[in-house]
């Protein structure tokens, strides 16, 4: 039954990427060393045109797909390999459409063929307060950049999903973006008040927990419910010619 099951979610994943609109042009090349500084991924968008720059397959397909890394599995070249993707639509599309079109790319030059499952899990939820959130859009051009500190960290040219998968890390826990929210922004979190003072190391997730809240108006609340897995069962390692 199992077998069964998952089967049916594989020619379902990957019939549903067939059906999908597609791009009228698009460029797919392995990346070369050194193309991007830092060796930084950068994907960005505007109505019917899809760049992404120095990606790792694995990106490729969460972005795509809308998944977090937790939700996909596959061969480790899936987050070594690098390429570059420019595509474009024959009209104005909006980024939904473009996730779709990509799904279709990645079907036709990688070959990719996806195996879907469900389990019940433990995760966050990310959404808006009703006051709305309280970061600005960023206006600077360039890849995403998060940058640490010792109490917190800052965060440009970043999209939630991007802040979602930070954010999992103190959190210890899974982190789904339900946002909305779909541009890049400029935003900082600062721990420091919630530090509690005393001589036991400060459990992190209580500290972010309201700083999420009261520094950037997005609230974290613990669910449990079903969350879909994609494994990758084939791809080809490099991508058909353009």
């Amino acid at each position: 039954m199992l077998i069964a099951v998952g089967l049916v979610l594989s020619v379902s994943a990957n019939a549903q990427s067939a059906s999908n609109p597609v791009f009228d042009v698009a460029s797919v090349r392995v990346a070369k060393p050194g193309d991007v500084q830092e060796d930084r991924e950068d994907i960005r968008t505007s109505p019917g045109t899809l760049v992404m720059r120095h990606v790792s397959l694995k990106s490729c397909i969460q972005w795509a797909y809308g998944l977090s890394a937790f939700q996909l599995s596959g061969p480790d070249w899936l987050a070594s390999d690098r390429f570059d993707i420019t595509a474009k639509a024959a009209e104005p599309a909006q980024e939904d459409q473009l996730r779709l079109m990509l799904q279709s790319l990645l079907t036709e030059r990688f070959k990719l063929a996806l195996r879907r499952t469900e389990k019940d899990e433990q995760i966050y939820i990310l959404t808006v307060l009703r006051s709305g959130p309280k970061f600005r859009a960023s206006n600077g051009e360039g890849p995403s950049q998060m940058t640490p500190g010792r109490f917190g960290f800052t965060a440009t040219r970043t999209s939630i999903p991007q802040l979602a998968e930070y954010l999992s890390i103190p959190m210890r826990k899974p982190v789904l973006d339900r946002t909305g929210l779909t541009g890049r922004y400029d935003l900082a979190v600062d721990l420091t008040p919630y530090a509690t003072g005393n001589s036991q190391p400060p459990d992190m997730s209580e500290m972010v927990l309201p700083a999420v809240q009261e520094q950037l108006g997005l609230k974290l609340e613990s669910h449990k419910e079903p969350v879909a897995f994609f494994t990758v069962e084939h791809s080809e390692r490099t991508p058909t010619q353009n």
